[in-house]
């Protein structure tokens, strides 16, 4: 192992155990909004008694899947997590993950782009809850401009066709990083909007304090948080399900190994469409409807929140070494 990666690796697992941005956005953005998907999911008299079917992409110490289950989100009994499918890149993470999950529904070794296409996995949707926390660009500079976790996002998608659900997508923001091509395509779909709608063109203006070039060159992150939540909602429509943006965080990594890089997370829940020409039409003018307050949202800044709430940090920070510490109440299987 090379002196870059080896301080990769251990920056990634200290921000694990002791990254209390990240764990704002577990508790007040995942959890919470996890609370009102179970909510949904018990309000139907056939899953009155039901926990969450969970999709995710944990890491080693499998925070969120821990988090969730002390909060009765998912399910979890004496030899593991019967209700959650998780997928890790490599065999030695998950080898560690299995020891401290025990039998869940699902495991696969293997990157989430690959894993979504098989029929393994496809035979495990739908999920209640989707949890994306990616450690990447959305858009890798080395990748062409429809990435393939943009393809496999839109499979997802796809697979979760007239369905309820909730996604959750986590990715990192990185200029020097970043597909321009890409970028550029994202620029160009957004101001194509504006053509037909200056109602839209002048609220953006008015939240971004300028035209979408000119926030583009000023505010990297910004722009993803402007751009990218609509080509969600426009791809949802597209498979009969209507999503609201329920919340978008940013907060901000410097790495002793390179330039410093902004987190963005959104979380999204979708419906079934009504069926129908006016549910249709419906559904479309509800997209519109939610891209244009999504152009009005602010993103939530978790580090200028922590920076002013000290006691909320220290708290925070307690709670994550309090799950790292009380392990899972598995028997050995």
């Amino acid at each position: 192992m090379s002196t870059f990666e080896r301080e990769k690796r251990e920056y990634f697992q200290k921000l694990y155990t002791e990254d209390t941005a990240k764990h704002y956005v577990r508790v007040h953005g995942w959890l919470e909004a996890a609370r009102k998907r179970l909510a949904k999911i018990r309000s139907t008299e056939r899953r009155k008694r039901h926990s969450a079917k969970y999709f995710t992409l944990p890491g080693e110490y499998a925070v969120d899947v821990l988090l969730l289950a002390n909060n009765g989100i998912i399910q979890q009994t004496e030899v593991g997590f019967p209700r959650v499918v998780y997928c890790e890149r490599d065999l030695q993470t998950v080898s560690v993950i299995n020891k401290k999950l025990g039998r869940c529904m699902g495991v696969f070794s293997g990157t989430f782009e690959r894993v979504v296409f098989t029929r393994d996995f496809q035979s495990y949707c739908p999920f209640d809850i989707i949890n994306l926390d990616l450690t990447k660009e959305i858009f890798p500079l080395d990748g062409r401009p429809e990435s393939n976790t943009i393809r496999a996002i839109e499979k997802l998608l796809w697979l979760h066709k007239n369905r309820e659900f909730d996604f959750y997508l986590t990715f990192k923001s990185s200029r020097k990083e970043t597909n321009p091509d890409a970028v550029r395509e994202f620029e160009r779909m957004v101001i194509d909007n504006f053509k037909n709608n200056k109602t839209w063109e002048e609220t953006f203006v008015k939240n971004c304090g300028g035209g979408v070039k000119e926030l583009l060159k000023s505010d990297f992150t910004l722009f993803w948080c402007k751009s990218f939540p609509k080509w969600i909602l426009e791809t949802g429509i597209t498979n009969n399900v209507a999503g609201s943006l329920q919340g978008e965080y940013i907060y901000l990594r410097k790495p002793p190994y390179g330039a410093p890089y902004h987190i963005v997370t959104f979380l999204f829940s979708f419906a079934r469409k009504s069926h129908g020409l006016m549910g249709k039409h419906k559904a479309v003018s509800e997209c519109k409807e939610e891209i244009f307050r999504s152009f009005a949202l602010t993103p939530f800044d978790v580090d200028k929140y922590l920076k002013e709430n000290t006691a909320e940090k220290t708290k925070l920070k307690e709670d994550l070494a309090r799950i790292l510490k009380t392990p899972p109440k598995i028997s050995k299987v």
